[in-house]
């Protein structure tokens, strides 16, 4: 298992992965700044991270979850390399087994760009401002349980992109259900009704330890697992173009 995330990690060198790592957390922290420096008067730090962290929970993270699984995906689908993976002395559940991991250490590394990026931009511009632009409680403990949680609660929305942009060689698929669950999921949240579906579980995760949150951490921890069982067992009775 080792052998093939070692393998898994070449092939990111030449791959547009971290550039996607990088650039959509830094969206998110750029959108803050700019929100933050075009307000007048102080800012409450509260405030400041909390319209970070709905930029990137409700919009950016999925549609980031989206193209991630579809460019790891990408990198067997492109070449037509499953089929050459597939038959090699491995068991098949490894391959599709290390193709998550790397993608949940890859959400897990955006998830601690966006937190040192809010934390960037907040101490420099209040700085450039001369101190007192931004009051409050910092909250750094509690912005780093909100994206751990919301990493686990975005566990079972991972494990849906990845499975279905392994299973369709074409990114149109799992591109089109990246868009259809992220905006159902927007919709269902103007609605103001609690629905635990994969695209809002990263939502309802941060809310921990109130009732909303534990359900959203507990469903985004099963359900990722019950979800990554299912994909094992399907991708590994398939044959891959």
């Amino acid at each position: 298992m080792i052998a093939v995330l070692i393998t898994e990690g070449v092939k990111l060198r030449r791959s547009l992965v971290a550039m996607l790592v990088l650039a959509a957390p830094l969206c998110v922290t750029a959108f803050a700044a700019m929100a933050l420096v075009t307000r007048t008067g102080v800012v409450r730090w509260e405030r400041f991270l909390d319209e970070g962290l709905a930029m990137w929970s409700f919009f950016m993270l999925p549609m980031s979850v989206t193209a991630l699984c579809i460019l790891l995906a990408q990198l067997e689908h492109g070449p037509r390399m499953w089929n050459h993976l597939l038959v090699l002395p491995i068991r098949r559940a490894q391959l599709f087994l290390a193709k998550f991991v790397v993608a949940g250490l890859l959400l897990l590394s955006m998830q601690a760009i966006v937190y040192l990026g809010l934390y960037a931009v907040g101490f420099a511009i209040d700085a450039a401002q001369g101190g007192g632009k931004l009051v409050g409680d910092v909250q750094m403990d509690d912005m780093a349980v909100g994206l751990a949680a919301m990493a686990v609660g975005a566990l079972p929305m991972l494990v849906v992109q990845l499975w279905v942009a392994i299973r369709w060689r074409s990114f149109v698929a799992p591109l089109v259900v990246g868009i259809l669950g992220t905006f159902f999921a927007l919709v269902l949240t103007a609605s103001g009704t609690d629905v635990y579906i994969p695209w809002l579980l990263q939502i309802y995760a941060t809310m921990w330890p109130k009732p909303q949150g534990v359900i959203g951490l507990w469903a985004g921890l099963i359900g990722g697992g019950v979800a990554l069982a299912a994909m094992l067992a399907s991708l590994g009775r398939r044959e891959l173009a």
